[in-house]
């Protein structure tokens, strides 16, 4: 078994969210093209990748980088993949696709979800999340605890501040949320 990476927010071929996020790129398709490269230099087939959800926003062609993601990949629903994912056969792309999912990574577990999950935090292990992108989170309860060292923004805004352009390994997210939170406080 290979490595295990984790990636939430990618966004592929999303325009507004180059602006939105201030994404250091010209626009959609150089972001999607550079991600992807990316992607395939440090992601090798027999490594398990995890993606926390938002893949797209109502993309025209899913398939055009579905089908050249590497790894053994997993989806953990975001708020944007319902829609995408009625188009295609998802078990064609993924070895599985839920809502949430539990795994132990090194001996260490780690909780995946979309959103920060303030009622799911383990007391060892970590709590990984997307959906704030770079921005700090505006409800109190996920203030408190994205402000948790044990819970994990590993979302590509976060990566990309860091100069990470493809998924990550969690000794990679722990060091980026380190950074990222010493300087957002929350």
């Amino acid at each position: 078994m290979g490595r295990i990476f984790y990636l939430a927010d990618p966004h592929f071929c999303h325009e507004n969210i180059v602006k939105g996020c201030a994404r250091p790129f010209p626009d959609a398709a150089s972001m999607t093209e550079a991600m992807l490269a990316a992607w395939r230099a440090r992601v090798s087939p027999d490594d398990a990748v995890y993606l926390l959800g938002d893949l797209f926003v109502r993309p025209k062609h899913p398939l055009s980088v579905l089908t050249r993601l590497t790894g053994r990949l997993t989806l953990i629903r975001g708020n944007h993949d319902d829609e995408w994912l009625r188009e295609i056969d998802p078990s064609d792309y993924f070895e599985n696709v839920a809502d949430e999912a539990e795994i132990l990574d090194g001996g260490r577990l780690v909780r995946m979800c979309h959103l920060p999950r303030p009622d799911w935090i383990p007391e060892t292990g970590y709590l990984l999340h997307g959906h704030l992108h770079n921005s700090p989170p505006r409800s109190e309860s996920w203030r408190a605890a994205c402000a948790r060292p044990n819970v994990l923004n590993v979302g590509a805004d976060i990566a990309f501040s860091a100069g990470i352009l493809a998924p990550a390994v969690l000794e990679d997210w722990i060091r980026i949320n380190e950074d990222w939170k010493a300087d957002h406080p929350l």
